[in-house]
């Protein structure tokens, strides 16, 4: 279950946030094996650095997923900030 307040917080069931953090969970564990699928080798050229770049977003954003629903520290305009991929001070 979802519930959203009139202050703009949501609230999620112990169920809901299960899902949400094994989504997260498999995205990275999916993102830590993708790079080895295509070979380093001349024969695929530049792809096995497209698919590790890939790979290493999705992890990324994994992460960002995993603490956006299971961390209280993590502030939500780090979070923002590496969604959007922009520092503090730099503009997109």
């Amino acid at each position: 279950m979802l519930t959203e307040h009139d202050n703009e917080s949501v609230t999620l069931s112990r169920e809901r946030l299960t899902v949400c953090l094994t989504v997260a969970w498999e995205l990275e564990a999916l993102a830590m094996v993708l790079p080895g699928i295509v070979p380093l080798d001349a024969s695929h050229g530049g792809s096995h650095y497209v698919v590790r770049g890939m790979a290493g977003r999705l992890k990324q954003l994994a992460g960002v997923l995993m603490s956006g629903l299971g961390d209280s520290v993590e502030e939500t305009k780090d979070l923002n900030s590496t969604v959007m991929v922009t520092h503090e001070g730099v503009t997109p």
